[in-house]
């Protein structure tokens, strides 16, 4: 994952202040909730009121990393409760000169989970496969409560997914992009580099300078273990002194050429006369011996001899290469394996709170499967890795699957019993589902199925016309998915077709909603709390 905080021309307009906030997870237990961004802008700002964003997201951030067993969405709402609490004392306090003049946005992430919520003139976009996706449009905004004060209100939930990109921009760089097209050109530069960002912004140097805002950029792809406490990188700020000046040979050498003019003065005519006769007069007189020194014989190398030491040079160069590379690899490994180690820790420390709070139990659970997806990698590169830390991997991977197993009652069975042996010439299974009376298995590259019954352990072909790629148990039969978007249910012996219909019409969001459905929708009680969006995947750009 990387983050880029750009801030155009802070110091254009006095009265308005913008910055941008980026909290990783610090150690095992802020790792729980994830990444937190905010980006603020304040206008017709007073001087007691400078400091106002700062001290908002220091209020986010203490309460976003309290110490909770919330996922990281609750945590983050009740962060904006503490943050609506500020607000209030601020106000009762005398001063609401930021009411209506406030823009405010905060998002969390862990895992590919986005939540997020924004109040005033700041926008948040989607940006995946080239397209732009507006996805703060479906978060459904309240008039500001006069009593108690509520600024921050619901938050909107999805699943994000690599090389995906969040944009969030304030309005007046919001509208540069859209002008000039910049949304688009950022959209289709992934993979996504400092480089390729600055070069788009160059280009459009001229209008950039125009404005005075915040562009707020996350761009995710896919990490190993966690990044290093300050991975989110340096604010770069954008104005006419960061933009270089052309280069000009004159300005370079004219200070140069001035000063070896007062140095370098012509001799007089009448000095140079001089010197010449002095030549004339004395030269005679003075002669300088001359001197011969001894030659030294140096032996000429051999070629072969030559050739040799080179390769003795590239080996001995290329060997420390290597050493230095692994000795990295090493330490990288041994750092993704106490990380493991702590999240073991913290799952067993949880499975201590199971009879007070049950849903430890599960908090556990997930950071078991977490670490064992971790570990995985580990374990099959360990018998390559030095004896102890191909010890440490194997004895934290038994750790791992003995309190997974004891979690989900799993049992392992000693000495399991052959229940049918396929022969490969007819059928060769990938994938099996079951009724409670039958086994079926499939597969991606033979259109027919395999049935094997439980109880009289023989195996029959069922003949089809299509090829199947998944399937599920109901309650009372089994569909079976095939691409790209027919479902078969197969119940007592026979099959019924079911077509998927397409969630949108056009692949593009071209329908703006009506006013009519967007009151009903606001009228939803599921809305009143929060709009939830398990994946915006179904989003189209």
């Amino acid at each position: 994952m990387r983050v880029f905080e750009f801030h155009f021309n802070p110091k254009l307009k006095p009265d308005l202040i913008f910055d941008s906030f980026c909290y990783e997870p610090e150690n095992i237990y802020e790792r729980r909730v994830g990444s937190l961004y905010m980006a603020g802008l304040l206008k017709n700002t007073l001087p007691q009121n400078f400091r106002l964003l700062n001290n908002l997201a220091k209020v986010i951030k203490e309460s976003y990393y309290r110490p909770a067993l919330h996922s990281s969405e609750k945590q983050l709402k009740e962060s904006l409760k503490t943050a609506n609490e500020f607000l209030e004392k601020v106000a009762k306090a005398g001063d609401v000169s930021w009411l209506g003049n406030l823009s405010f946005a905060a998002l969390s992430l862990r895992n590919f989970e986005l939540n997020f919520t924004k109040v005033g003139d700041l926008k948040i976009f989607l940006l995946r496969g080239g397209g732009v996706i507006d996805i703060d449009r479906k978060l459904r905004f309240q008039d500001i409560a006069p009593w108690p004060l509520k600024i921050f209100g619901n938050i909107v939930s999805g699943k994000l997914a690599e090389n995906d990109i969040i944009l969030v921009l304030t309005k007046e760089v919001l509208e540069i992009f859209q002008n000039q097209n910049l949304l688009t050109e950022i959209a289709k530069a992934i993979p996504l580099d400092e480089g390729k960002l600055k070069e788009i912004f160059k280009i459009k140097g001229d209008e950039l300078l125009k404005v005075s805002g915040v562009c707020l950029l996350i761009f995710l792809s896919k990490e190993i273990g966690y990044p290093a406490k300050g991975w989110v990188g340096k604010k770069e700020i954008i104005s006419p002194q960061s933009y270089p000046k052309e280069f000009s040979f004159k300005e370079v050498f004219t200070p140069i050429l001035n000063y070896l003019k007062k140095l370098i003065k012509k001799p007089g005519l009448e000095k140079l006369a001089s010197v010449k006769q002095f030549g004339k007069k004395f030269g005679k007189k003075f002669r300088v011996p001359k001197l011969k020194l001894p030659k030294l014989a140096i032996p000429k190398l051999n070629k072969n001899i030559i050739s040799i030491l080179a390769l003795i040079f590239f080996l001995v160069l290329g060997s420390l290469i290597f050493q230095k590379e692994r000795a990295e690899e090493l330490r990288e490994y041994q750092a993704t394996l106490e990380q493991i180690q702590e999240k073991v820790n913290l799952a067993e420390s949880f499975l201590i709170l199971k009879e007070t709070k049950p849903e430890a139990v599960q908090e556990a659970n997930l950071l078991l499967k977490e670490t064992w997806e971790e570990i995985s990698p580990l374990t099959k590169i360990a018998s390559t890795l030095p004896q102890n830390l191909s010890n440490q991997i194997s004895s934290l991977e038994n750790e791992i699957s003995k309190n997974l197993y004891e979690i989900n009652k799993l049992v392992e069975i000693a000495e399991p019993k052959l229940l049918f042996e396929f022969n490969s010439r007819e059928f060769v299974p990938q994938k099996m589902v079951s009724d409670d009376e039958n086994l079926y298995f499939l597969s991606p590259y033979s259109q027919n199925l395999f049935k094997v019954g439980l109880g009289e352990k023989k195996g029959e072909i069922i003949q089809q016309e299509r090829k199947f790629n998944l399937a599920a148990n109901l309650d009372n039969a089994i569909a079976f998915y095939s691409k790209p978007n027919q479902v078969f249910i197969f119940k007592d012996g026979n099959f019924s077709q079911v077509s998927l219909e397409e969630p949108y019409s056009s692949p593009s969001l071209s329908r703006e909603i009506t006013k009519g459905e967007e009151e009903s929708l606001l009228s939803s009680p599921s809305l009143r709390e929060s709009s939830v969006f398990d994946d915006f995947s179904s989003f189209k750009s």
